[in-house]
Parts: structure tokens; sequence; C-alpha cells
């Protein structure tokens, strides 16, 4: 990913799990949603399963 996009979609965004197949990801708002949903819902997904070892619902 290059840094400028990081900075722009995915370090302003923060996020949590709510239970044990739940995470929240929060954005700045409805355009930084539909920009994170479209380029990197499956980028945010993988880095989730690596790390909880399971596929986690967004």
């Amino acid at each position: 990913m290059p840094k400028p996009s990081f900075e722009t979609w995915i370090a302003p965004a923060t996020g949590k799990i709510t239970d044990e197949d739940v995470s929240v990801v929060k954005v700045t708002n409805d355009f930084a949603r539909h920009w994170t949903v479209e380029l990197y819902k499956e980028l945010i997904r993988n880095i989730l399963k690596e790390i909880r070892g399971k596929r986690l619902i967004l």
C-alpha cells in the first residue's frame, strides 16, 4: 500500500473488536467509509484474520 494511501484512508481510522467475530472500523466521514470499504475491506479482513487466527465480520 502506498504511504499516501495509508495516511489518507487507514491511519485516521480506529477500530475495535466488539465480540468474538465482529470488528468495527470507524472512519472520519461517509466519503472515507466508501473508499475504505471499496479499496481496503479485504486487506483489513486479511490482516485481522492473520492477527486473530480467524476471519472477522467488518
